[in-house]
């Protein structure tokens, strides 16, 4: 495939590989902000199921605890009746996430120490 590198300049909000050209003039994929995004997300279900499981908590407990740091709230927007929607979670933060992230460390390395 023959990189022209428009992803870098005309956003695809399902893209998580960018085909482009290196200054040779060599076809590389370069990997999108979308890609990283899901790493981090599953990175975060994994350390949070591994909580669940560690501190024998019920979902509810596991939402609870999300809840503490980030507002999972969403809206839906739809341009008519056949769209399925674009979910929109206007008060999630970066911040709120680090934060979840920080604690749910946290209390897994507490859980180590305490073996």
């Amino acid at each position: 495939m023959h990189g022209s590198g428009d992803a870098l300049k005309t956003a695809d909000q399902l893209g998580i590989f960018i085909f482009d050209q290196d200054s040779a003039g060599q076809n590389v994929i370069r990997h999108s902000i979308r890609l990283k995004a899901y790493r981090e997300a599953q990175q975060l279900i994994e350390y949070l199921n591994l909580l669940k499981s560690k501190q024998n908590w019920s979902q509810a407990e596991v939402n609870q605890f999300v809840n503490r740091y980030v507002d999972l709230n969403t809206q839906v927007n739809k341009i008519d009746g056949a769209d399925a929607g674009t979910s929109a979670y206007t008060r999630l933060s970066a911040v709120g996430l680090e934060r979840l992230k920080r604690a749910t460390a946290d209390l897994l390395s507490r859980d180590a120490a305490n073996r």
